[in-house]
């Protein structure tokens, strides 16, 4: 069955579209236009989700209709020669703007997906990352290639095309924020790549200059923002009516026959794909060079001659599509690759009737005959690509069949389009010479154009140009180069491992300490500075290390585990170093692997609070009748687990519940354990049924042999305190303790730690927590009596180093309480406490800043933080007049500093375009409110 299929498209959830992109609309003018599948667009989008569900219907695998009682409407619209089926196919446009190389790469890619359901787990994954519903195509700070992982890991009959390849801003090998070569892009997931957009400022020809891109197949769209502009590019193709029929057509061998008229003009349309409908390229508006404020347009050598500088403004000019080609291009003009697939180059009708009656294209006039046309020959590009030029006569004049076949022969004149200005072509103006290669009529019918002096006009006439101008040494090492550069896809060598740590030969670098001989004194003490060495050196005493941002706290703790093992002799096992991320703990077991050697460093313990409670659960988990496999539930499992016992719950308050029972595991309170608040009206009441709930929960979580996350810490701590001999053999173990952020713990980590270091028991906390909870809570909060603490420490427990910041606390939510860190010396008597003051992160502006914000803070040990730093660095302070001025000056800073986010910010002004390709990206940016409230504007 042959098909006409546009599938890149927008709705009216997308930026800068006409609000008729509907599912109405977008039917009518598939009917009139001759198109059979149309992409929806924006499927990242709920709304636009919502509207397809209320819509559409299910047509053939993969593929939707409008619903009958929609359809009905919409058939009334179009003229009865029109009448053709129209099948919708889920997809939609990405923005993924990153940073990869030094540089902010800003890639437009087209997803689809095979199904509804499928559509609503990649908003689900999406949603994580960034804002979907603010914008059809969303922009998010994510990588191509994770993307694309992203969208594979969702269904494995998701698809990715990159979209517009060549456009100089948003594309794979934009000139100003893309890559060299698909591979780069996409890395070890490249093989998934099989067909790419070529987009409007190029066409086949152009493409086949570059022989890296003849394993794809080069497909066409319109990038509709209106239903009227459908179809000014689109893809032919002879299939089963299926969704994996078409992107099997696209992924398959290119066909090596062809019929008698399609010889010469490109051999891989014969069933399967079959070609495509192109725009004149130079009617794109970033064909050429240019400097559009400026009325500046330049072919390449013009460019390279004026040092790709503007002359009116200096400013760098945009280097185009022809630009770009020939940068990558490896083939010489008129080149073809092996089997090229077939295409025809057309004007809109709209455009065409407007030069023949001398009027806009948007006329009444034209709007009139437009639809008189269609009634009585059919959709438009069978019109402009197959009815004979008599019947067109018939119809419509002589003048309008004489420009048509003017443009099927290529007879046309372009002024082309450059940085963002969409070029012209005409019919009937000026001199005309044939601007097609191989065209063919719109399935593979024979075409009447001849010569191919477009491409002399352009790309091979830059090198003679380039003679003419004595500028071939300034062309050679651009245009000449026999490949263009393909750099490895950075840090997925090898299966998408990090890169090794810098000289980590042969497992690891030389230990940072030669020579025991010498004594301290190493490579690993002297990158430290005073402050830094003097917390080292002490391990005769618990140690609290004051450290204030950017002052090196990883730094100092891995060289402090590194000092006892090379210096002190202490045993890798019997070292425990605490963290409160994943993240935090990979980066210093990595820093302890560049100090140690891979195997040293693979021995000592760096965990998370709950990777530890984790570790020994499960080596001692017969002793709390637990199955050492147990289960860890994630927040779904918890929710799930609990509408199972619980099922009379609503979803609001299996959240609410669930919090409830989280707060209560943090403070080592069990169901028994929550006494209601006596100041809150009705809380006994509430405190029952919270009870009643936690009980439920725990005896499905022990049916299930579960565990959740905040059980990690709770039943690690019940552990050691009900089984001395657990407890014996834990303290043993573990002789060197440090704990990082330390101001972040909470009553449970607090509680875990006092159990490992304390060869007595712990005394009472020292100031109460009543105004903090819901419910109270025992003065000292132990749920299983006291622990008999073994003999044989010698009245000593481990030594303990922590290290944080109370200035930093931001844990509260989650029970965190810095005074724990502020009554260091009180549970550790003769503890030590060094401060560390040198900041290597910012410059002294920042810090007296941030003093000023924070010396208010209650209970605060002023640590005086001084920098080195000389760069200058400027504070802004902006009123606005409200928040949602506030909001949009925030929005603007970051678009214009990333170098725009859309085409609207450049073709509004918004942003100049003069941003480098290595300006910021997302990554770079942190914004801080005080209210959630506030992130929703």
């Amino acid at each position: 069955m042959k098909l006409v299929a546009d599938l890149h498209i927008h709705s009216h959830y997308s930026r800068a579209t006409s609000p008729n992109l509907t599912f109405e609309h977008l039917t009518r003018w598939a009917q009139l236009k001759g198109v059979n599948i149309v992409g929806t667009g924006d499927i990242s989008h709920p709304g636009w989700l919502a509207e397809m569900r209320e819509k559409l219907a299910p047509a053939e695998e993969g593929l939707f209709r409008l619903k009958d009682e929609v359809a009905g409407a919409v058939q009334t619209q179009a003229p009865p020669a029109c009448h053709a089926p129209v099948r919708f196919i889920l997809g939609g446009e990405i923005s993924n703007i990153y940073k990869r190389g030094d540089k902010t790469r800003k890639v437009h890619n087209i997803v689809f997906a095979p199904s509804f359901e499928a559509v609503e787990r990649l908003q689900a994954r999406l949603e994580k990352i960034g804002n979907i519903r603010s914008d059809g195509r969303p922009i998010l700070g994510l990588d191509s290639r994770d993307l694309l992982e992203t969208l594979l890991d969702v269904d494995p009959a998701c698809h990715l095309i990159p979209a517009h390849i060549w456009t100089p801003w948003f594309s794979l090998l934009g000139s100003k924020s893309g890559f060299d070569s698909v591979a780069e892009c996409f890395g070890d997931l490249t093989p998934h790549i099989f067909a790419l957009e070529t987009g409007l400022s190029s066409d086949p020809p152009m493409n086949w200059r570059v022989s890296a891109l003849d394993r794809y197949t080069l497909v066409s769209n319109s990038d509709a923002h209106s239903p009227e502009k459908l179809a000014r590019e689109a893809n032919l193709f002879d299939i089963e009516l299926a969704y994996p029929a078409l992107f099997d057509a696209l992924r398959k061998d290119l066909t090596p026959s062809a019929p008698p008229s399609l010889r010469g003009k490109g051999d891989g349309g014969i069933g399967g794909f079959l070609g495509t409908i192109e725009f004149f390229p130079e009617e794109g508006k970033y064909h050429l060079d240019g400097h559009r404020k400026c009325g500046v347009a330049w072919d390449p050598v013009t460019t390279l001659a004026h040092g790709g500088l503007c002359p009116q403004c200096g400013k760098e000019v945009t280097v185009g599509v022809m630009h770009r080609v020939e940068l990558l291009a490896d083939r010489p003009a008129g080149a073809r690759p092996p089997r090229p697939h077939p295409f025809t180059s057309l004007i809109p009708l709209p455009e065409v009737l407007g030069e023949v009656y001398g009027v806009g294209a948007g006329s009444r006039q034209v709007e009139a005959e437009y639809m008189k046309l269609l009634a009585r020959l059919g959709p438009e590009l069978a019109i402009l690509a197959d009815v004979p030029l008599a019947e067109i006569t018939a119809t419509g004049g002589e003048r309008l069949a004489e420009g048509i076949g003017r443009m099927r022969r290529g007879e046309v004149t372009a002024e082309a389009g450059y940085d963002g200005e969409y070029g012209v072509i005409r019919l009937f103006r000026g001199a005309s010479a044939p601007m097609s290669s191989g065209q063919i009529g719109l399935f593979g019918e024979e075409g009447t154009a001849k010569g191919e002096k477009r491409k002399t006009k352009g790309a091979a006439a830059v090198r003679e140009q380039a003679a003419l101008y004595d500028l071939e040494p300034l062309l050679s090492p651009l245009f000449l180069s026999p490949q263009p550069p393909s750099l490895p896809y950075e840090g997925r060598e090898g299966g998408g491992v990090s890169p090794p740590f810098p000289g980590r030969e042969g497992g690891g670098m030389s230990p940072p300490f030669p020579g025991r001989e010498g004594g301290p004194g190493g490579s690993g003490l002297a990158v430290l500075n005073p402050q830094q060495r003097a917390a080292v050196l002490c391990t005769d005493a618990p140690l609290v290390i004051v450290a204030g941002p950017g002052t090196g706290k990883t730094r100092t703790l891995t060289v402090r585990i590194a000092y006892l093992i090379l210096e002190k002799e202490v045993a890798p096992e019997s070292i425990l170093a605490i963290t409160f991320t994943n993240k935090a703990a990979g980066e210093m077991a990595e820093r302890l692997a560049g100090l140690l050697g891979a195997e040293t460093a693979g021995r000592v313990i760096v965990k998370t609070f709950h990777a530890f409670g984790a570790l020994l659960l499960r080596e001692w988990a017969g002793r709390l009748g637990l199955s050492p496999d147990f289960a860890i539930l994630t927040e779904e499992d918890r929710a799930a687990v609990l509408r199972q016992a619980c099922p009379e719950l609503k979803q609001g308050e299996v959240d609410a519940y669930l919090a409830q029972i989280s707060e209560a595991k943090n403070r080592l309170l069990g169901p028994d354990d929550l006494e209601p608040c006596p100041y809150v009206p009705g809380a006994s009441e509430s405190a029952r049924h919270v009870r009643a709930v936690y009980r439920a929960y725990e005896v499905a979580l022990a049916d299930s042999q579960a565990l959740d996350f905040d059980d990690l810490i709770l039943q690690t701590v019940r552990l050691l305190e009900t089984h001395a001999d657990v407890l014996q053999a834990v303290q043993t173990r573990y002789r060197w303790i440090s704990v990082d952020e330390y101001q972040d713990v909470n009553l449970a980590q607090y509680r875990l730690l006092r159990l490992l270091t304390a060869p007595a028991p712990p005394a009472p906390q020292p100031f109460d927590f009543a105004q903090d909870k819901l419910w109270g809570e025992p003065t000292y909060p132990q749920l299983w009596g006291e622990p008999t603490y073994p003999p044989g420490l010698g009245g000593r427990g481990a030594n303990l180093c922590v290290i944080g910041d109370p200035d930093q606390a931001i844990y509260g939510f989650r029970g965190a309480d810095p005074r724990y860190f502020l009554q260091f010396e009180q549970d550790y008597p003769g503890a030590v406490t060094l401060s560390l003051n040198r900041n290597y992160r910012s410059t002294q502006l920042i810090l007296d800043a941030a003093t000023q914000v924070i010396a208010r803070n209650p209970d605060r040990q002023a640590v005086e933080i001084f920098s080195d730093f000389v760069e200058q660095v400027r504070l802004d302070v902006y009123r606005a007049p409200t928040d949602k001025a506030e909001a949009e000056y925030v929005v603007h800073q970051i678009e214009q500093m990333v170098g725009g986010t859309s085409y609207f910010s450049l073709d509004s002004d918004r942003v100049t375009g003069d941003t480098p390709a290595a300006a910021r990206s997302f990554a770079d940016f942190a914004i801080l409110y005080r209210l959630s409230a506030q992130s929703r504007l």
